[in-house]
């Protein structure tokens, strides 16, 4: 921790012990409630067992949040008077994947107490669906409209550039509302050959997408409650269902247009291309591997979540109206 103080010391960052002090105090006690609470919840009456299992459900959640909330204050609060402020602007620490600020380079994955704890909140969903067979399908929408939300914490696609001006490579994160990593070191690369900043394609996209999601992921939640036909259900479900495509054919717009419409004035001997979506791919000295990333996946997995419980055709989701 002293040496990781030590780095942050130059680009402003809190020291580590300063960040969560009171989530550190109350963490232990707030963890064996949740566990005595999960303990005894199949031995409580039926209608108050989803109360009790309700904190061990929602700790990977409430985790996430708070580690977020503190990674966000932390990058965007930095000091003026730190030696490298002047060349360093606020930024967000990623909660998972690669990311870079100036010379330093982060990764950032969760380890086995969280994974535990993940799959502790499963098998609880399940025990509950067991017990409540009825809220199966409500149960599921919930946890995906939660899922949509999460998915923005993380990014979406991402991009490695080898070129021999960076020997050590350069890393383009993106999610839908904003860029990260090696963003001015791209940019340069990309003035040699005309293609546009990063930074100038896609800014409605960006703009509209935080709200955008929030919204998509209000109207899953109900649809889950929405009383009426099926129909209704699925209209309100359709933004998170279509929200995938829509975030590949957006990036894919942008890639091609980018690619296809280089600067006449830029000195460069390649002919016009559109960026790979997925793969490898080399332009003049500079190959790039592109693949989705974690967030995606989360926003694919919403919509497979939401398909199975709307499916009209399977008689538990049909019916279960009629035990409510």
């Amino acid at each position: 921790m002293a040496e990781i103080d030590e780095l942050n010391h130059y680009i402003g960052m809190r020291e580590l012990k300063t960040a969560g002090q009171l989530e550190q105090k109350i963490a232990i006690p707030s963890i064996v409630l949740a566990a005595l609470c999960l303990f005894i919840s199949p031995a409580v009456p039926r209608k108050w067992m989803i109360w009790f299992a309700l904190p061990g459900l929602v700790f990977p959640i409430m985790f996430i949040g708070e580690l977020y909330w503190w990674l966000r204050s932390s990058g965007l609060n930095l000091d003026p008077k730190a030696p490298l402020n002047h060349s360093i602007k606020p930024f967000i620490p990623p909660i998972y994947g690669q990311g870079k600020i100036a010379q330093f380079k982060a990764t950032a994955t969760f380890s086995v107490g969280f994974y535990l704890s993940l799959f502790s909140a499963l098998l609880a969903r399940i025990a509950v669906y067991i017990r409540y067979p009825h809220w199966l399908r409500k149960g599921l929408i919930t946890d995906a409209s939660i899922l949509l939300l999460i998915s923005l914490l993380f990014s979406y696609w991402r991009v490695d550039f080898a070129s021999g001006k960076y020997p050590k490579g350069l890393i383009l994160q993106v999610r839908p509302h904003r860029l990260e990593g090696s963003v001015m070191e791209i940019d340069k690369l990309n003035s040699d050959i005309g293609m546009r900043e990063l930074e100038t394609a896609a800014q409605f996209e960006r703009r509209v997408a935080v709200p955008s999601i929030i919204l998509a992921s209000m109207c899953l939640l109900a649809s889950a409650f929405a009383p009426g036909r099926p129909i209704i259900r699925f209209w309100l479900a359709l933004p998170s269902l279509l929200f995938p495509l829509i975030f590949v054919g957006q990036l894919f717009w942008w890639l091609r247009d980018s690619g296809l419409n280089l600067a006449p004035s830029a000195y460069r001997a390649i002919t016009t291309f559109v960026p790979p979506l997925i793969g490898e791919k080399t332009i003049g000295s500079v190959t790039t591997v592109a693949r989705f990333q974690t967030g995606f996946y989360f926003a694919i997995l919403v919509s497979l979540v939401t398909v199975v419980a709307l499916w009209p055709n399977d008689r538990n989701f049909k019916n279960q109206d009629t035990y409510t």
